[in-house]
């Protein structure tokens, strides 16, 4: 698919726009979140919040996938943002009128991801859609900087406002966001994928398309192959931000400023590693890029597992290691995957994908946290880096994976005689 050589204002415009109600979102979920810490105090309370942000992207997340690769996708960005705005509008009444109850805010949340369960995919099957390929690590990187800064700048910003306005006055912030996000939107034109072709209607045309893109993936070697990685990768990291509070008051015997310098250390170098993938764009081939972030980051981390207990500035200096190759890593990752799944079939990609990563959370954390019960949290800060070099060798040694984004100019999987195949055309090989 050609991409319009003017399409830095209107992709960027949008960007802006989304990046924006991003922020919104996340001073809300903050906020919600501290609102049921101080009126419930239960663990209980705060473990079925993380359930109703997480769930959807499980059980419906799929299926918003296969939505979004059938329906315009201005509209699915602009009808999930103005849902989430709507059913917030409610939530701040309830709490205006001192109506809120955990209960309400439980059920928001669960809309709210729903909502996100649409959006999430959308905006990242359009960005290939609009920016050229050789540009889409740099969009990547900047994606990395936005989630840095959010990851150490809304704690802080959400806490101060909190203080000063309480949740009834961080509601409407994310109204408004969101106000603007979809005012945006309603002026920039958005493409379909040239590969689209909407067969059928009703559920059972959806299990179908659904259906459809599980095979393009598994019948695609490469790919298959690829997607394995992400998941050993998605098993071997959980721990790692789960455990990390327990590190820090078993190994370091520190305290809550001593897990602040940890985050911040880590988000920092999200920024950094982010920035630093805007302005290079990293190595031709994207893959490559997401390879030696692996490397770094398992590095950085590498070095937090041996640093000594009285060492916690080199923990520090490992975090922020960390962070820096973990942004190449995802950027990289996004990239070739936004390069070589075909256009029409990247709905179904991401949210199958995003849906496959996040169920894989739980799984990890019942088999890995009674053996941090029973050995110490510290061996995971070597295990991980140890799966990460693995990963990393698999990635590039293994000709399938390696070469995964040398498709047709669309991303598409190519033909033998070197002409790119429709996404369906494919299915029937097992050696692309």
């Amino acid at each position: 698919m050609t991409v319009s050589r003017n399409w830095r204002v209107p992709f960027f415009t949008m960007w802006i726009g989304q990046a924006v109600s991003l922020t919104g979102s996340h001073l809300v979920r903050f906020a919600l979140t501290w609102w049921l810490t101080e009126v419930t105090g239960s663990a209980t309370a705060l473990a079925t919040a993380t359930i109703m942000f997480t769930l959807p992207a499980i059980l419906i997340g799929p299926f918003a996938g296969a939505l979004v690769d059938r329906l315009p996708r201005k509209w699915v960005l602009i009808i999930s943002d103005g849902t989430i705005a709507l059913f917030t509008v409610v939530l701040s009444v309830l709490f205006w009128l001192d109506k809120a109850q955990p209960w309400h805010v439980f059920a928001i949340m669960f809309v709210r991801a729903v909502g996100d369960s649409f959006q999430t995919p959308t905006m990242m099957s359009t960005t290939p859609l609009m920016v050229p390929k050789e540009h889409l690590s740099r969009v990547a990187g900047m994606n990395a900087t936005l989630w840095g800064v959010l990851s150490f700048a809304v704690p802080p910003l959400g806490a101060v406002l909190l203080s000063l306005m309480g949740v009834r006055g961080v509601l409407p912030i994310d109204v408004i966001t969101a106000a603007i996000a979809v005012t945006i939107l309603a002026f920039i034109r958005i493409p379909q994928p040239e590969g689209q072709r909407v067969q059928g209607k009703g559920a059972g045309a959806v299990l179908r398309d659904l259906g459809a893109g599980l095979r393009y993936v598994w019948d695609w070697k490469g790919m298959r192959y690829f997607i394995m990685t992400v998941l050993v990768w998605g098993i071997f990291i959980t721990p790692l931000m789960s455990f990390q509070p327990l590190l820090v008051t078993e190994h370091f015997k520190g305290g809550a400023l001593e897990l602040g310098w940890l985050s911040s250390a880590f988000g920092i170098g999200l920024v950094a590693g982010g920035m630093v993938l805007s302005v290079w764009k990293g190595f031709k081939r994207h893959l490559a890029t997401s390879i030696f972030g692996t490397l770094v980051s398992s590095l950085g981390r590498l070095i937090v597992g041996l640093s000594p207990a009285h060492a916690m500035w080199l923990a520090i200096a490992g975090q922020f290691i960390a962070g820096l190759g973990l942004s190449a890593h995802n950027s990289g990752e996004r990239a070739a995957e936004q390069v070589a799944v075909a256009p029409e079939m990247q709905g179904r990609f991401f949210a199958v994908r995003q849906a496959a990563f996040t169920a894989l959370s739980p799984i990890s954390l019942s088999i890995f946290g009674p053996v941090a019960d029973a050995i110490g949290v510290r061996i995971f800060w070597i295990l991980m880096p140890a799966a990460g070099l693995v990963n990393a060798l698999v990635r590039r040694f293994v000709p399938a994976i390696y070469h995964m984004e040398d498709a047709g100019a669309d991303g598409r999987p190519v033909a033998a005689e070197g002409k790119p195949r429709s996404a369906l055309a494919a299915l029937a090989d097992d050696d692309i």
